[in-house]
């Protein structure tokens, strides 16, 4: 994994389209991500992991996982990833998961106000959906201009639109 970063040091986020190679690092990460699963042996946390690949596929075709880098250097390693999926309609945000020792810092604001920046540009609104109780996502989306979209099953949707990314 990657080490912490200095705090309050200032970081600029790129996204590097994730490959092959990234797989075992990204599984790292989505265990890394969701502690409540770190119980379940490992088969079933790749069971997890698949499902909601598979998921993502079935709902999003052509989705695509990204790496969250610091400061532009490829060599200091991934700090988090992303799932990002873009149509005629919309962009949409469908994952987004920055390694606890980088939380703080910005990083998943900066990635946020790129897509928002892309979808802006294509004239597409930005959306999401967040688990209601996610109190520290919620802030984080509604500090970038995010709007509720409605809701089902515990799930809050939400939307930016065009021009309105803080």
């Amino acid at each position: 994994m990657t080490s912490a970063p200095p705090r309050g040091a200032g970081r600029t986020v790129s996204l590097r389209a994730a490959s092959a190679g990234d797989d075992s690092w990204l599984a790292e990460l989505f265990l890394h991500g969701r502690p409540e699963l770190a119980a379940l042996p490992p088969q079933l946390i790749a069971l997890q992991r698949q499902a909601q690949r598979v998921q993502y596929t079935a709902d999003f075709p052509g989705y695509a996982d990204y790496l969250l880098t610091a400061d532009d250097r490829m060599d200091a390693g991934p700090i988090g990833c992303l799932s990002w999926w873009r149509d005629q309609q919309e962009h949409r945000l469908l994952d987004l998961t920055v390694h606890s020792a980088w939380r703080g810092q910005g990083i998943g604001r900066q990635a946020i106000q790129l897509l928002a920046r892309t979808a802006s540009s294509a004239d597409r609104p930005l959306r999401l959906s967040v688990w209601s109780g996610n109190e520290p996502a919620l802030r984080l989306y509604r500090s970038c201009g995010f709007q509720p979209d409605g809701a089902a099953g515990g799930y809050l949707f939400m939307r930016l639109l065009p021009g309105r990314e803080r």
